[in-house]
């Protein structure tokens, strides 16, 4: 199981090495790690109206994400989109996570300092911004893994 290596786990899953067992793997440490992020988040008081806002948007993106995501591996072989997306999950977050939470912490302290009115706004728009980001990088992994011998799905 790769926690980083998305490289390498593309390859695999294009190549097939993938077992059922390691699938189920990616699974359940995506379900858990993602069931974690949203109890932490849950901690977090927020009383900024317009955040029922940003949760629509952060759902749109996620609709969209996932229908684009869907059509790139389409162009491709088209085969597998459930698993290659599962297991692709799992390594895009831990690096989502570790690029995006020191900045948004690094971020929410000089506001909460300089601007404690505005924390809650930039915390939303952080979120979408790693949610975008999040699929972005899901969509471009799932063209190489889909990507046929002739390479239509990697000039995508």
């Amino acid at each position: 199981m790769y926690f980083w290596n998305t490289r390498q786990l593309a390859l695999d899953l294009r190549e097939g090495k993938v077992t059922e067992q390691d699938e189920v793997r990616y699974l359940f440490a995506y379900v858990i790690w993602t069931s974690i992020s949203i109890l932490v988040l849950k901690w977090i008081p927020s009383e900024y109206a317009l955040s029922k806002i940003a949760d629509i948007a952060e759902l749109g993106v996620t609709i969209i994400g996932l229908l684009i995501c869907y059509k790139a591996n389409s162009r491709g072989d088209g085969r597998e989109f459930v698993v290659r997306f599962i297991c692709m999950s799992w390594p895009v977050s831990v690096r989502l996570f570790a690029a995006f939470v020191p900045l948004g912490f690094a971020i929410g302290v000089v506001l909460a300092v300089v601007t404690p009115e505005y924390v809650d706004p930039i915390a939303d728009g952080l979120s979408i911004l790693v949610t975008v980001v999040y699929f972005a990088l899901i969509r471009r992994w799932l063209i190489r893994i889909s990507a046929t011998e002739g390479g239509e799905a990697e000039s995508a």
